[in-house]
């Protein structure tokens, strides 16, 4: 059992965590970490993984989707098929990256070459999870919880929902430090663990760059002259 624990806690934390601290890495990505995407070649970021998709999504990044250079055991890698982009799925893995701003006029048509990353993910759905895949899900996840918790030498905040009722296999801890947040979460069919921003930290950084971009397209097109 302390091995099979061993491998679970090496399989996130990449390079060495002291104690009181967050991980700075999960599957090789590192958080706040900037990468450029070539405008020639945008299927070909510098990332520390390989690339399969991006979405973009209502916030000031996207989403991107990627399978690590390593496999993990314990976190198997796994597409989702897209209807209407099959050619291009969704996966296991992801990373939510924002642009980051230069001096230079950030108008609609401008390509951003450089991004960083601000959330890292690991997470599984399964269409058909049954109350024992469910119950798995919520066994895995308090398990990991507690190995964290020893690991880092932090107290994690809990979330457990009514054991009677409908949530009874839910549950959630998370781990933070200043803007930092390091969370386990099973929720029914959902299991996942994600290292980013906290929320408060993300929504104020999303709403600096919207309002960066709002500028510019008004600049660009303006009624005012």
């Amino acid at each position: 059992m302390k091995r099979r624990l061993s491998a679970l806690i090496l399989a996130f934390f990449t390079v060495a965590v002291s104690a009181g601290e967050l991980p700075k890495k999960l599957f090789g990505i590192e958080l706040l970490k900037s990468f450029n995407v070539p405008e020639d070649q945008p299927e070909k970021p510098t990332f520390p993984a390989e690339f399969v998709s991006a979405e973009t999504s209502l916030g000031a990044g996207q989403s991107i989707y990627f399978k690590p250079r390593k496999d993990y055991k314990d976190y198997p890698y796994k597409e989702y098929p897209q209807e209407k982009n099959p050619q291009f799925p969704t996966t296991s893995f992801r990373m939510y990256v924002h642009p980051v701003l230069t001096t230079m006029p950030l108008t609609p048509d401008t390509w951003i070459e450089e991004w960083r990353v601000v959330i890292i993910e690991y997470s599984t759905i399964s269409d058909e999870c049954d109350k024992k895949c469910e119950e798995k899900n919520y066994y895995k996840a308090i398990t990991l919880c507690g190995v964290f918790a020893a690991d880092l030498g932090i107290e994690p905040e809990i979330l457990e929902y009514d054991r009677s009722g409908q949530f009874r296999w839910s549950y959630a801890c998370s781990f933070v430090r200043g803007d930092i947040k390091f969370e386990i979460s099973s929720f029914f069919q959902f299991f996942s663990v994600t290292l980013g921003l906290t929320s408060d930290a993300f929504d104020k950084a999303d709403d600096a760059i919207t309002r960066e971009r709002q500028k510019a397209y008004a600049k660009e097109n303006s009624p005012y002259n």
